[in-house]
């Protein structure tokens, strides 16, 4: 039994000994460098609703307000050396801001009101027009604010007191921008 047990030692050791694989010297490749590059690029946007105000003109003419305020809600992200954040509404042609074809509704018979305040016509100088613009706001930005956003209020009125218009459906744009310089 003795022999029995060292013939069975002796065959696990050589079998260990043939399926271990020799140890072998271990090499490794210089590192292959992965540069990495991520950017963020400077962000400004605008959202508006509800996208269309209605008016009833009167037809004797006078002073009619949009059928519901305008939402307008500003986000930016930016980087340094940017100080302000401006936003302006604006008429693409300060003589018709409104038309029908045969008439036209100056944009200086178009007013606002900003978050409240008084009605103010659309005769304001800005970059994306002369005598057809209204500031809705301008923020001053700092580190703190580099990444924000706000939301504000425009109310519309259309005054047509001595403008003899045609009777018609009146249709125009009121364009909505932010400047950040």
């Amino acid at each position: 039994m003795r022999i029995d047990r060292i013939f069975w030692i002796l065959l696990v050791l050589t079998l260990a000994h043939v399926a271990v694989p020799a140890a072998r010297a271990q090499v490794s490749s210089a590192p292959a460098a992965v540069n990495l590059r991520a950017v963020i690029n400077p962000r400004l946007a605008v959202v508006v609703t509800p996208g269309t105000v209605n008016f009833t003109l009167a037809p004797a003419g006078g002073v009619s307000t949009g059928s519901t305020p305008l939402l307008i809600t500003t986000a930016w992200s930016l980087q340094q050396g940017t100080n302000n954040v401006t936003l302006w509404a604006y008429f693409s042609a300060a003589g018709s801001a409104l038309s029908n074809g045969a008439s036209n509704i100056p944009s200086a018979r178009v007013r606002g009101s900003v978050n409240g305040g008084a009605f103010t016509a659309f005769t304001q100088n800005s970059p994306f027009g002369a005598a057809r613009s209204l500031r809705i706001f301008r923020q001053r930005i700092r580190n703190n604010n580099r990444v924000g956003q706000r939301s504000d209020t425009l109310n519309l009125q259309i005054d047509t007191t001595g403008l003899l218009l045609s009777p018609g459906t009146y249709t125009g744009v009121l364009n909505i921008q932010a400047r950040a310089i």
